[in-house]
């Protein structure tokens, strides 16, 4: 009798090669399939199939909705051969952070056609966005193939010409027919006709929601290639002051690898992709030795700093995004004079700078989408006007700043409310902290956190407890109220309820990641007062238990951050050392 290659549902299990069920952790590193798909395969064929002990992500509960919810980070080592997971009935879409190492050779399908292990029960899509949430490509149908499953690779085949070649984090969704990505103002974002890879509607605005028509369940498997998890493990850069500014690279969960840069003083770094390739940069803000790149640790380029001029000027905060939709990564520098654009090319990693006029006098600085179009502006908190806007034009430059009266520094942003719009959470020293509910047009509707007057220098959005809706940290310092920092769990809604968190006070800054193996957000504090900081372990309900971090100097820290930096903590050893 020939070997069949699916059997659906639970038919002969005597004959079928099920996958053992994954309870706390999200990957494995054996043969995968979903909870209701057996295959008629020996395990030592299959192991034939998926040889090299690559990663298959498991869905963790329900993955977000991307944008409105955020993506499920895939987490593991090596390659990630594929993900598994269910619609649901009401679960429109699942989205997953996932690393793409090779441009040229990037696939993701759920075609049988095409890898004997893919599969979805029902009329798949697949979508690409990056990780500043700008749209990349799509597919409906398998060009030249199947009308109900998909294959999305990184070269367009509507005529466009785009071929992928950059790197790095991206999200990939995968929704049911016809259910589509719309603009803010509901026009689709890619176009519809089937069997081609497509790139974005020229004129559609940003990406916002989706048309949620209809709602199909069923299981799927989507196989990679040219991919690996977005995550495998953290490591802790803590910027202190000792002698002027330092980094301290180190890995969680073995021994320190600590390292004072004495030769890059920087104020504020910003990592990411900047490249083409697949290793992680930082763009740092120079104090007195102006933009500098460090462009990863694989080949050792180390620092330059000066970049464009630069050399001399201070510039204390950066922000990175592509203004000019040319799919390479720009840089926004805040500095002491001189305020600078600067635009990435393919050759190099910045082609030019010039000055702009939007950031004098600001605080922290981010770019999202804020105003309904498909150029990212610019967010910014003044102490003495409050949180602005300045609209993007999509050729990297900004229009006048818009403001909506608040006190505060420190600004984060994401979807607070569960609408459209992108929202903000500003933190003040002194005053209370404000939640600013985004309009969609490029104003807020701002609010009392919790109406507890603080010191807070930092915060932080994430979703601690895994109900899809954010949550707040705050890092707050002595003054004249205790300085303990707090937790707020939000309601999706926009309000929040706040408590103070045990063994951690008087902290300066606050990062979020998925520092240990359960799967769960965990938090680090840089803290003052000559304390190395504290990490804070989640249990996935919004609580934690903290302690001080080990193997640190008694220094105190001003800023702290939880990057991804591989095997080697020296990153960029020839600029560092």
């Amino acid at each position: 009798m020939p070997v069949p290659t699916l059997c659906i549902d639970i038919v002969a299990p005597a004959l079928c090669y099920v996958r053992p069920l994954v309870t706390g952790r999200g990957r494995e590193t054996v043969t995968p399939f979903f909870r209701t798909i057996l295959v008629f395969l020996p395990a030592a064929s299959l192991s034939t199939v998926l040889a090299g002990g690559g990663t298959i992500w498991n869905e963790l509960g329900d993955a977000g909705n991307f944008p409105a919810g955020l993506a499920q980070q895939t987490r593991g080592s090596g390659r990630l051969d594929g993900i598994t997971g269910n619609l649901a009935t009401g679960d429109g879409q699942d989205s997953f952070c996932i690393r793409i190492t090779d441009p040229a050779r990037f696939e993701a399908t759920t075609d049988t056609d095409l890898n004997g292990f893919a599969i979805a029960n029902f009329d798949s899509q697949l979508y690409l966005f990056d990780d500043g949430g700008t749209p990349v490509l799509a597919n409906d149908d398998t060009p030249g193939g199947s009308n109900t499953q998909s294959n999305l690779t990184g070269t367009a085949t509507d005529g466009s010409g785009f071929t992928l070649t950059r790197g790095g984090d991206y999200v990939l969704v995968i929704s049911a027919f016809p259910d589509r990505p719309l603009d803010t103002v509901a026009n689709p974002v890619f176009p519809t006709p089937n069997r081609l890879i497509h790139r974005p509607n020229a004129a559609a605005g940003r990406f916002s929601q989706y048309s949620n028509n209809p709602q199909t369940s069923g299981s799927y498997f989507i196989t990679l290639q040219g991919a690996a998890p977005c995550q495998e493990r953290l490591e802790l850069v803590l910027k202190r002051q000792d002698n002027g500014q330092a980094v301290c690279w180190n890995h969680l969960n073995s021994a320190p690898f600590c390292t004072q840069v004495n030769d890059v003083q920087f104020l504020e770094s910003v990592f990411g992709f900047v490249d083409t390739d697949a290793i992680p940069d930082a763009i740092l803000a120079g104090f007195q030795t102006g933009l500098g790149l460090c462009t990863g640790r694989s080949d050792l380029a180390g620092c330059s700093t000066g970049l464009f001029s630069t050399e001399g000027q201070i510039f204390f905060h950066a922000a990175k995004g592509d203004l000019n939709g040319d799919g390479f990564v720009d840089v926004v520098l805040d500095g002491l004079g001189d305020d600078l654009v600067c635009l990435g090319g393919p050759a190099t990693a910045f082609t030019s700078c010039r000055t702009t006029d939007a950031l004098d006098g600001s605080n922290p600085i981010q770019l999202a989408y804020i105003d309904g179009d498909a150029n990212l502006d610019l967010v910014l908190v003044k102490v003495n006007e409050g949180l602005g806007v300045c609209p993007g034009d999509g050729l990297g430059g900004f229009g006048a700043c818009s403001f909506t009266p608040v006190p505060g520094g420190r600004v984060k942003l994401g979807r607070i409310d569960g609408d459209n719009s992108i929202d903000a959470l500003v933190g003040s020293d002194g005053p209370a902290n404000s939640v600013c509910l985004g309009n969609g047009d490029g104003s807020f509707s701002c609010g009392a956190l919790d109406g507890v007057s603080r010191r807070t220098f930092d915060a932080a959005l994430a979703d601690l407890n895994g109900d899809g809706a954010l949550d707040a940290v705050l890092a707050n310092v002595i003054g004249s109220v205790s300085a303990a920092n707090r937790v707020c769990l939000g309601d999706g809604a926009g309000s929040f309820a706040c408590e103070d968190l045990p063994g951690a006070a008087n902290s300066i800054s606050v990062a979020v990641g998925l520092i240990d193996n359960d799967d769960n957000p965990d938090l680090v504090f840089a803290e003052a007062e000559g304390l190395p900081g504290t990490i804070c372990s989640g249990d996935g309900s919004g609580l934690f238990i903290c302690e001080p971090l080990a193997g640190l100097p008694d220094e105190s820290t001003f800023d702290v951050q939880l990057v991804e930096l591989g095997d080697d903590p020296r990153l960029f050893t020839n600029g560092f050392e």
